[in-house]
């Protein structure tokens, strides 16, 4: 097995791995492969030369006491059916780890057996987040607005609500991917006015009822922001998201994410999590 970066040569195959790991559609393939895919950020695991493993490495940080080091995260880790339980893909997580040398990786994995497998590759449990489920009636009733704004607004207005929080940050092209999906999904990047202050949210749908708020800055409340979501994106269920010092009424702080290497990330928040 040789780790390499990939070349815009291997994406035909690469869509393939994609599609066989988690079953994306044409769309979100086109958007990814056709406007965010950088050949550098993706590492690829060749077997007689043809990528049989692959991950996304994007290049986010972690923000803490007044600094930001590197903290890239693992995203899209898929591995050819035929290949899966040899080894590959550990193997291609070491490479990753290796290219980012002392400052780690993080990533979010997407069920608990992935939990188990990222723990066997030196990976432990961390990034905090609060997180609680909500029917609409459940939300305050409309005391503020949802407002659509852009990426740029968006990754603005974020830096300076979590200025003094320890965070992941991520860089201006991961924050228009993350309003591209939105957007697909019927939702989107939205500023909003809760509680007479500022605040932010990243929204996708889920399905015509539920709607997960995958990061939700609210000073003014983070109910309260949940509830000028509501009345901008109508739904029965709302799963909001949110740093642990705006934790509303119910939910739960769980490690939300998992880091491999030196980073002193256990604890800081990660928010927008490509899960």
């Amino acid at each position: 097995m040789e780790y390499t970066r990939s070349v815009r040569e291997d994406v035909p195959r690469l869509r393939r791995l994609w599609k066989e790991a988690f079953g994306d559609g044409e769309e979100f393939l086109d958007l990814f492969f056709g406007t965010f895919y950088r050949p550098e950020e993706t590492l690829v695991g060749r077997e007689k030369g043809e990528p049989v493993t692959m991950l996304v490495l994007a290049p986010t940080g972690f923000w803490a006491g007044g600094e930001e080091r590197s903290l890239p995260y693992v995203y899209a880790l898929a591995t050819a059916p035929g290949c899966r339980g040899k080894g590959a893909a550990r193997g291609l997580l070491n490479y990753a780890a290796g290219l980012a040398g002392g400052e780690g990786l993080c990533t979010v994995p997407a069920q608990e057996s992935l939990h188990r497998f990222f723990a066997s590759a030196g990976f432990r449990e961390g990034l905090v987040t609060w997180e609680g489920t909500y029917s609409k009636e459940e939300l305050p009733g409309p005391g503020g607005e949802a407002v659509p704004i852009p990426a740029e607004e968006y990754g603005a207005l974020r830096e300076e609500l979590l200025r003094g929080t320890p965070h992941v940050t991520y860089p201006a092209a991961w924050l228009r991917f993350q309003e591209e999906v939105s957007r697909m999904s019927g939702a989107g990047l939205y500023r909003i006015e809760a509680g007479g202050e500022p605040g932010c949210a990243a929204v996708e749908r889920l399905g015509e009822k539920e709607l997960l708020v995958k990061e939700l800055l609210c000073p003014g409340g983070t109910l309260q922001g949940g509830g000028a979501l509501a009345a901008r994106l109508p739904g029965e269920r709302y799963c909001l998201r949110a740093p642990g010092e705006w934790a509303g009424p119910g939910g739960e702080l769980r490690a939300f994410g998992m880091i491999r290497g030196g980073s002193p990330a256990e604890k800081g928040y990660l928010g927008l999590a490509f899960d």
